[in-house]
């Protein structure tokens, strides 16, 4: 990262893919709504239970319209943060914590465990809320993969080599080792996941663009025992690097 305005050439990368990507996207829901407007409109006579079933499709396309275009906001907005001069030390214990609050409801409610072991960790530079929104998807996917009544996430923080390192462990059905970077294209589905719910297929590569504009990165690692294990690091604060040669 060069210094505490600029973002990484990678985060610039990828917030080009992730944009590009959703756009793209848009013509598949667009493309069904029209097709099933127009077979309405001219089937005055339809049968009111397929009409019934088209409009249910019209809706569900409509909502997913909706999370792609949130999508496109979210990476068409990832550099102004650089911009705007939101950039501040952090510290990363309460931005995890903070996170966890947010998600153990909702994790609760499927009946999945949520665990924090935070070590002490020197703080880091970076905008809050655009990485408590990387965080959040973490805790966030893992909750929905782990398995429901009996789920498992554990959330830990621990300093690293130049800054700190966040890692989320699920116990759902993991991720194949060939799928590690497959799974921060956009859309990309893992098959071994393939079962469980789908989102916008943004939230991983989004996250990742996010963390590296910081400087930082998330990467996929075998877990120690069954599922998946994403690590999210990020650099010290400068005035923290300067402390600690």
């Amino acid at each position: 990262m060069s210094g505490r305005g600029g973002h990484s050439a990678p985060g610039a990368a990828a917030q080009d893919e992730a944009l590009a990507a959703a756009v793209h996207e848009l013509r598949t829901p667009l493309t069904a709504i029209r097709a099933l407007a127009e077979l309405m409109q001219d089937s005055p006579d339809m049968d009111p239970a397929q009409r019934d079933g088209f409009l249910s499709i019209i809706v569900d396309e409509s909502a997913r319209l909706g999370r792609l275009v949130d999508g496109i906001l979210d990476a068409a907005r990832l550099g102004s943060a650089f911009a705007d001069g939101k950039m501040a030390a952090l510290d990363p214990a309460a931005l995890l914590r903070d996170a966890a609050a947010v998600v153990r409801p909702w994790l609760a409610g499927r009946g999945v465990a949520l665990g924090l072991d935070l070590a002490p960790a020197p703080a880091i530079c970076g905008d809050r809320d655009r990485l408590l929104q990387v965080v959040l998807n973490l805790l966030s996917n893992a909750g929905k993969f782990a398995p429901e009544g009996r789920g498992r996430v554990a959330a830990a923080l621990r300093p690293a080599p130049g800054g700190v390192e966040i890692s989320v462990t699920d116990n759902g059905p993991g991720i194949p080792p060939a799928e590690y970077e497959a799974i921060f294209l956009p859309w990309h589905q893992s098959g071994a996941r393939a079962d469980r719910p789908k989102g916008t297929g943004l939230g991983l590569p989004l996250s990742r663009a996010i963390a590296r504009c910081h400087g930082g990165d998330i990467t996929a690692e075998p877990a120690p025992q069954r599922g998946a294990r994403l690590v999210l690091t990020l650099p010290l604060d400068p005035a923290e690097r300067e402390g600690n040669p």
